[in-house]
């Protein structure tokens, strides 16, 4: 996959089903896996980005270096994305609802950074796209985490 179009395709499905978790608070341990699913949002909106230079990664160490150097303001977002989905991926530690919110903080800082929209959740309706309530608001510093 390598063409923008594709990549934002990509977040917006991967969008619509973060958004679809965020409905069962009830269920924690599918709501678990949207720091993974944000992450890969955010993997899709950078390779929209960079498909307008024909570039693709296919690893993340070099996707994380080529986006460092090209989108500064978006690396520690990014790689506090992927951090906390590697957390509960290899450890099984859950996140906690506070960095539930974080995680959409930033996801779309990483959006900003790269300069592509924040998505369209593919299959949804568009208020899908927002972050869950809670204490999202309470979070002016997202840096803090």
């Amino acid at each position: 996959m390598s063409d923008r179009p594709e990549h934002l395709e990509a977040a917006g499905a991967s969008l619509a089903l973060a958004g679809a978790l965020s409905e069962f608070p009830e269920r924690p341990e599918e709501q678990a896996w949207t720091p993974t699913i944000l992450y890969h949002v955010a993997v899709q909106l950078f390779e929209a980005a960079e498909a307008g230079f024909g570039l693709h990664y296919v690893a993340s160490l070099t996707r994380i270096s080529a986006l460092s150097v090209r989108y500064p303001d978006a690396a520690a977002s990014f790689r506090k994305l992927r951090q906390l989905s590697e957390v509960w991926r290899y450890q099984g530690t859950p996140p906690t609802n506070r960095e539930l919110d974080l995680c959409w903080v930033w996801a779309r800082q990483v959006a900003a950074a790269v300069d592509e929209p924040w998505p369209e959740p593919i299959g949804s309706q568009p208020d899908a796209a927002a972050p869950p309530a809670g204490e999202l608001a309470s979070h002016a510093d997202p840096d803090e985490h």
